[in-house]
């Protein structure tokens, strides 16, 4: 396809969005070029965890994914790999099963109906390694993209149900204690707001992911205004 014959020096240079401007620095050629995967793997300190998502399994992107995790130690811990799409992540299950992997969202949504029926403390989750849910906003557009296939009326009336930011339908602090107790972590998708760090860290979650590493960090450590020294 288009994408697997494109050269990454021919990608468009980055521009930062203004909150990452005081990040930026213009002359520095690392800040324009977006990075390969194996760049990343290449400047990730060993102590820093990583969390691979994709978003197709066409030709062989989890092979050459997996050779490069592998080269680079990654496969023994410390790294997690996964997709919101269900097929995706069967694949990437039966392609190392010893490779952790997170929820996606129809294993996340079967796990609530699980909760929210009273089922789920009668029912196996095995081969659910780490259990994600999102906190940031979820809305009807997010969940027709998410449910592609589902019929309107469905995904209208989750949209209803499960809507917010962060959405209190996915801020259950007995189902994550109970998840937890079966020795299944949980990670928050999206926590990018206080609104949301603080609410989740209220029902119990493990880990946050966010697209705002550096606001994070800063709030983790207490640092500068605003500062709260959260922990997890």
């Amino acid at each position: 396809g288009k994408l697997h014959a494109t050269h990454s020096k021919s990608l468009p240079k980055i521009v930062p969005p203004p909150e990452q401007n005081s990040n930026f620095v213009s002359h520095d050629p690392r800040h324009h070029q977006i990075p390969t995967f194996e760049d990343v793997l290449k400047d990730l300190p060993d102590h820093v965890h990583l969390v691979v998502e994709f978003k197709t399994m066409k030709g062989d992107v989890i092979t050459k994914v997996y050779d490069l995790l592998k080269r680079y130690q990654r496969t023994n811990g410390g790294t997690a790999w996964f997709s919101l799409d269900l097929e995706i992540n069967t694949s990437l299950r039966k392609h190392a099963i010893h490779m952790p992997s997170l929820s996606s969202v129809k294993e996340m949504l079967y796990v609530y109906l699980l909760y929210y029926t009273g089922l789920l403390p009668f029912v196996s989750l095995r081969g659910l390694d780490i259990f994600g849910f999102p906190g940031d906003r979820v809305d009807y557009q997010r969940v027709k993209n998410n449910l592609k296939g589902f019929p309107d009326i469905i995904c209208q009336t989750l949209a209803t149900i499960a809507g917010g930011e962060p959405a209190p339908f996915f801020l259950c602090a007995p189902l994550i204690a109970h998840l937890k107790n079966r020795g299944i972590p949980v990670q928050v998708l999206g926590v990018n707001s206080k609104e949301a760090l603080h609410a989740v860290k209220n029902v119990g979650a493990s880990t946050v992911l966010t697209d705002r590493p550096r606001w994070l960090g800063t709030l983790r450590e207490g640092k500068g205004k605003g500062g709260l020294g959260l922990k997890f």
